[in-house]
């Protein structure tokens, strides 16, 4: 009998095998703590609600509250909206750019798709919403708004980034648009010589000054500061290679102010030397401007930090991330080829904000392509 024919069996097993193990590992894992999610058009009247804006494909979109005390959620069903719509063809993909939330008015903005309809919707506690449709200078008479709309915690403006086109280089500023007056005003004065792109804005919890990220002329990362008045423009961060961290390109959600203005949290990679290394929560001191790592990062960057945010009170910090959940990734047909596409269910985490008493909240179903935001409201 010849080799060939000998050893047919075992590549017969092999390639058997290999089959079996991709096929099973590209089933998306079921397992979840809360099997049962009710639904309501108010958010609860417990004090202590997280939302978590879930986007991913058209069926997996989902607006959660999350009881911060016992990890009980609610799906949140908007009074004559729908996050998705799944007999239209935008259904397949989500346009987000920011959700922010005023302590004083009680009410929050999502801007984002709702009804298949691209705006910068108000909502209030009791589910009512309303399209404030904030003009975009780009294109004043279509249907396109503003980037990264952030509302004030009083509730009065919204703070966003924006470009011009007049002098046609296609300059973005920060603008603050009146909600009473519907009208803007400018609020910096940046150039193309200084900014290749503006990407988010961030109130402080005081409303005195708001944080800018963007990517500098050299497009590089850079975090400013400014005054609501307009004055005092100063650098806080930039990307250098004498840093400890990398600051992360894509800045929407990324950074978060704690509440009693001191702090900047922030999401980094500790490792510079590796584009797909898992990011974690670094913060950034307003006064001295040092900078510490608050948590190690997790091993596999499918498991790590999505998305966070501070608790009311400034003592804890709520993650969306993978650290324990399990998880699932498809095994190409040649063995060679690394492991990819990983499913995955998203926990949501509690840890005090030194760092310590890391404790699961509970775990939401999730896959590996969904895009979490988290916003602790401030009742």
């Amino acid at each position: 009998m010849s080799i060939r024919l000998r050893l047919a069996p075992y590549f017969l097993f092999t390639l058997l095998m290999l089959l079996l193990f991709a096929c099973g590992g590209n089933k998306e894992s079921k397992t979840q703590v809360n099997a049962k999610i009710g639904s309501s058009s108010a958010i609860p009247t417990n004090p202590n609600i997280i939302v978590n804006y879930i986007r991913g494909a058209a069926e997996q979109t989902k607006l959660l509250l999350v009881d911060a005390n016992n990890g009980e959620i609610t799906e949140w069903q908007l009074q004559g909206y729908r996050l998705h719509d799944p007999k239209s063809p935008c259904s397949s993909s989500t346009v987000f750019r920011g959700l922010s939330w005023s302590p004083k008015r009680q009410q929050l903005l999502l801007a984002s798709d709702l009804n298949c309809q691209y705006g910068d919707y108000l909502i209030d506690k009791n589910g009512t919403v309303s399209n404030l449709n904030i003009p975009s200078l780009r294109y004043p008479q279509r249907p396109i708004t503003v980037d990264s709309p952030q509302l004030s915690p009083d509730g009065t403006q919204v703070a966003s980034v924006d470009t011009d086109f007049k002098t046609g280089k296609g300059i973005q500023n920060v603008y603050l648009f009146d909600i009473g007056s519907k009208k803007s005003r400018q609020l910096t004065n940046l150039t193309d010589k200084e900014f290749y792109k503006l990407q988010t804005v961030i109130w402080s919890p005081d409303g005195e000054f708001l944080v800018i990220v963007g990517l500098d002329s050299q497009r590089v990362p850079t975090v400013l500061q400014v005054k609501r008045d307009r004055s005092n423009l100063t650098m806080l961060l930039r990307d250098s290679a004498a840093q400890s961290y990398k600051l992360p390109v894509e800045a929407l959600e990324n950074y978060k102010i704690s509440p009693d203005s001191r702090y900047l949290a922030f999401l980094a990679s500790a490792n510079k030397n590796n584009e797909k290394a898992a990011q974690t929560i670094w913060l950034l001191d307003f006064k001295t401007k040092a900078v510490r790592q608050l948590l190690e990062p997790a091993k596999e960057p499918h498991r790590a930090i999505k998305a966070f945010d501070w608790s009311p009170d400034g003592k804890r910090l709520v993650l969306s991330a993978g650290f324990d959940t399990t998880a699932s990734c498809g095994l190409s047909f040649f063995p060679m080829q690394p492991r990819q596409n990983c499913n995955s269910n998203t926990a949501l985490y509690l840890i005090n904000a030194d760092g310590s008493n890391l404790t699961r909240l509970t775990q939401i179903e999730t896959t590996h392509d969904a895009r979490d935001t988290l916003k602790w409201l401030s009742r």
